[in-house]
């Protein structure tokens, strides 16, 4: 999922005035996007009593934490109870056996971009959130961080009396097309930071890279390239690294991937 929420702001900021001429409906992908945020942030009232999401000094939103579900919890569980229910592995941490704090988050992949239109290169970031619902029970979202569709106007001309033929004509928004836009360059330091947002300590070797191309025309290329090595990802020129995984034999391929060390200790067994 790309950055729907993005891509509202800014078709609604577009279409302001025109309203008349193009309906405006949320798509999937963000009511799917806000769902996530629906059901695992704490909820307060407003002045006028309206229910609305908390937020946090900064106007971030408040999520569900296992503890304070426990400790206020309306079933008013024993003491015993509560200890069960803190045993579950679903709210553990696998690699510190603490209880997670919500969203937990897991980086599962991160992809380098090339844009051959203008020869650019950009970083794309695959994660997994898991949040807690008021029930307990876990929310999973998907999000794609380092892009979103930006929106293009289709305009029309339309009399701006209908009942008049001599009327004046103007143009008007009557549809919306997306382009999808990279917003996060490629670099050594944007690639750490994403890092540091992970809560899952999943060691660093097991989050895939890959290498994307982009058409002069917007189109994804069909093939996209693994890198295991995290220096070759982060330092070797794209179009080198490109060619060289795209022509080398699959087994040569495996080798530059994993490191030469890495590929002969793995294989000390078949020797």
């Amino acid at each position: 999922m790309n950055n729907p929420k993005k891509t509202q702001e800014l078709t609604l900021k577009l279409i302001k005035g025109h309203e008349k001429y193009y309906k405006y409906q949320k798509p999937p992908e963000l009511i799917k996007y806000e769902m996530f945020f629906e059901k695992c942030c704490r909820k307060t009232r407003d002045e006028k009593g309206n229910q609305v999401p908390l937020v946090d000094k900064q106007g971030l939103p408040v999520f569900y934490q296992l503890h304070q579900l426990l400790d206020g919890d309306v079933d008013n569980l024993s003491e015993d109870q509560k200890q069960i229910v803190l045993q579950d592995p679903r709210y553990k941490d696998p690699a510190t056996g603490r209880i997670k704090v919500f969203p937990y988050k897991t980086l599962l992949g991160v992809v380098r971009v090339q844009t051959q239109a203008d020869n650019k290169e950009w970083l794309k970031a695959r994660w997994t959130w898991e949040g807690l619902q008021c029930d307990k029970e876990i929310w999973n979202g998907s999000f794609d961080v380092g892009l979103y569709e930006h929106p293009m106007p289709v305009r029309r001309l339309k009399p701006v009396n209908p009942n008049d033929k001599d009327s004046f004509q103007q143009s008007v928004i009557t549809a919306i097309n997306c382009q999808l836009v990279y917003d996060i360059p490629f670099t050594k330091e944007n690639y750490e930071a994403e890092l540091k947002k992970r809560n899952a300590p999943m060691e660093e070797r097991h989050i895939g890279m890959t290498l994307q191309r982009i058409d002069s025309k917007g189109i994804e290329y069909k093939n996209t390239y693994e890198v295991l090595d995290k220096d070759q990802f982060l330092t070797r020129e794209f179009d080198e690294l490109w060619d060289y995984l795209a022509s080398a034999p699959l087994s040569y391929t495996l080798k530059t991937k994993m490191g030469k060390e890495e590929f002969e200790s793995r294989n000390k067994q078949y020797s």
